[in-house]
């Protein structure tokens, strides 16, 4: 239930409480206290809301072998997200899907790849590489090293020569293959999460993708004409993507209707809420002790300072700054990280926020379980709080024909299959270079023109729905 209005296009639904067919889809309200509303007439008229989610094998679902492995989906009456009711399940979808020869031959040839990078040749070559470097490794040390030593004295204090040290050589290796992802996500059990097993899957567990896609496009069909189920998504943008590029492959025509994105209906009523917490603290920690002494109490609850630590994701960035070694004059650019906490609506931090079970991760019928908690949990906890009834989101609707063409454009670009990339027998494994086919390089080319949509802007799955461009 995302601001009910990103609704991204074409799975995204909404047509209007009897599935008019309007010329604009239906927005996001402005207010929570509107957003209210429209849930209360939405369980008045029997509308269902239907929560899904899928596993995949990678993030990009343009590869030839990404595909999904997993569709889950439970359908629930809104009337649960009152106080003192339960979230009623009125039914349930959950298929694994079994993987296609091109996904097990590129599982293969990771496995090979992944052997050649461990090879005995290979970390000689690497260990060698590095040594070669030492030398300006060495250099940068010093830099560096001179430059803390410098602003260390500056202040008055005592330099301490452990504060930096070099960077060592390591055999860490981060790739994640699409056999760790399917571990991850427990698609087989551990005897078969191997290329041969993989083959075999029971028939009756793992559906081929064309089956499990249109038992799932039947399951959001609704069973009523006139009120169709309204169909939610934590962030939607990547599940529609997978839907829409695998259900291209398989020939199957996906629903003309559109799907909230749970994550910007958090991120546009709930973190308001927490931010306006955030700056009550900073307000307060920034005021002298004596200040602070003179307050008969402290700007939050418990409860609301659990929500801003919970709620807060502690990333760094990195910046650039240009110092002078005073000693010799040299201009030395170091790398710096610094920590910049921001407010993440990611499903994992509400779950954690709001105390709801979240044991299961990875499965895709325990997240749409955990987001349909979690929403009812993020209105309840609004509810409680009216003086935040009243916060205005307002976006900029642009309908500019330029901008509807371009939307256009990406809609049928997504349904493309990435060409094979590199002329047969040019491929060197060593350098990963290679000569680009004729085929990849106009795809290439197409993409590069065609810019990705931005975050929070509907992505479609058909053709026709391109209607709006959002921006903040």
């Amino acid at each position: 239930m995302k601001k009910f209005d990103l609704i991204m296009e074409n799975w995204r639904g909404f047509k209007s409480l009897l599935n008019e067919k309007g010329t604009k889809p239906h927005q996001y309200p402005e207010t929570f206290e509107k957003l209210r509303q429209e849930v209360a007439e939405e369980a008045q008229a029997n509308k269902l809301y239907i929560f899904l989610d899928t596993e995949t094998t990678g993030l990009d679902p343009q590869k030839r072998y990404s595909q999904i492995t997993q569709i889950a989906a439970i359908k629930v009456n809104p009337h649960g997200f009152q106080e003192d009711t339960e979230i009623e399940i009125v039914d349930v979808f959950n298929k694994k899907v079994k993987l296609k020869e091109e996904t097990i031959r590129q599982i293969e040839n990771e496995l090979e790849n992944e052997q050649f990078w461990h090879s005995e040749p290979q970390k000689e070559k690497r260990l060698k590489k590095w040594q070669e470097e030492e030398p300006k490794r060495q250099e940068e040390f010093e830099d560096i090293e001179a430059i803390n030593r410098q602003e260390t004295e500056e202040s008055g204090q005592q330099y301490d020569p452990k504060s930096y040290t070099p960077q060592e050589h390591s055999e860490s290796y981060t790739f994640r293959s699409i056999l760790d992802n399917l571990k991850m996500t427990e698609y087989a059990p551990p005897d078969k999460l191997n290329p041969q097993g993989l083959r075999n899957l029971d028939p009756n567990e793992y559906l081929e993708l064309k089956d499990a896609l249109e038992q799932f496009v039947q399951f959001c069909s609704g069973d009523s004409v006139l009120i169709k189920p309204k169909l939610m998504a934590q962030n939607a943008d990547f599940d529609i993507k997978y839907i829409e590029n695998n259900a291209a492959r398989e020939g199957i025509q996906t629903p003309d209707e559109y799907v909230f994105d749970s994550l910007q209906i958090f991120r546009d009523y709930l973190i308001p809420v927490i931010q306006q917490f955030k700056q009550k603290y900073e307000s307060f920690e920034s005021l002298p002790e004596e200040e602070k002494k003179i307050l008969t109490s402290e700007p939050l609850t418990q409860e609301e300072k659990n929500l801003l630590n919970s709620l807060t994701l502690e990333s760094f960035t990195t910046k650039t700054v240009t110092k002078v070694r005073k000693d010799t004059g040299k201009t030395v650019k170091i790398k710096t990280k610094v920590l910049s906490p921001k407010l993440s609506a990611s499903l994992g931090k509400i779950t954690a926020a709001f105390k709801i079970k979240n044991d299961k991760w990875h499965d895709a019928l325990a997240d749409v379980d955990m987001l349909a908690q979690s929403l009812k949990q993020v209105m309840l906890f609004l509810d409680k709080r009216p003086e935040m009834a009243d916060i205005i989101y307002q976006r900029v609707v642009n309908e500019r024909p330029e901008d509807i063409e371009l939307e256009k454009q990406k809609a049928e670009f997504n349904k493309t299959v990435q060409p094979t990339k590199f002329v047969k027998g040019t491929y060197n494994r060593e350098t990963g270079e290679g000569e680009y086919t004729e085929e990849y390089k106009d795809w290439l080319k197409t993409k590069e023109r065609i810019s990705p949509p931005r975050r929070g802007k509907p992505s479609t799955i058909s053709e026709n729905k391109i209607r709006i461009k959002i921006r903040r």
